[in-house]
């Protein structure tokens, strides 16, 4: 746990019961939480904390802007951006709809903290 300490994620999700709650599952995995409820906040926060953040953790389906709108926005800011998509949709459809993008990876919701911690980690080591 030491090691994720410094590591920032910043958490894009509409619905506050999730960002909240995803929020407490990795504060208790040692990560620092930015929440953003939309797309656009996303990239606004992306783009001003810069190299700042570890992560993202990016819900699909957002009003204001889309999940497939602000990856793009992402990674046209850090090409190497980490971006982990979430979402209730089945996992090969959605990395169909994604394929190209530089999505580093999908975690179907409802997920648990184990989940979630398990698939930030393989993400961070994947460098």
């Amino acid at each position: 746990m030491g090691a994720e300490r410094s590591l920032r994620i910043l958490l894009v999700d509409d619905e506050e019961i999730i960002r909240r709650t995803a929020k407490s599952m990795l504060e208790r995995q040692g990560y620092t939480i930015v929440l953003a409820e939309n797309g656009q906040e996303g990239v606004e926060l992306f783009s001003a904390l810069g190299e700042r953040v570890s992560a993202v953790l990016l819900d699909m389906t957002m009003p204001v802007m889309s999940g497939m709108e602000a990856i793009g926005l992402l990674k046209d800011i850090d090409p190497t951006a980490k971006v982990i998509l979430s979402s209730g949709n089945a996992e090969a459809e959605v990395l169909r709809k994604f394929k190209g993008t530089g999505l580093s990876g999908y975690i179907q919701k409802p997920y648990t903290s184990r989940m979630l911690a398990e698939k930030i980690k393989q993400i961070l080591e994947a460098s």
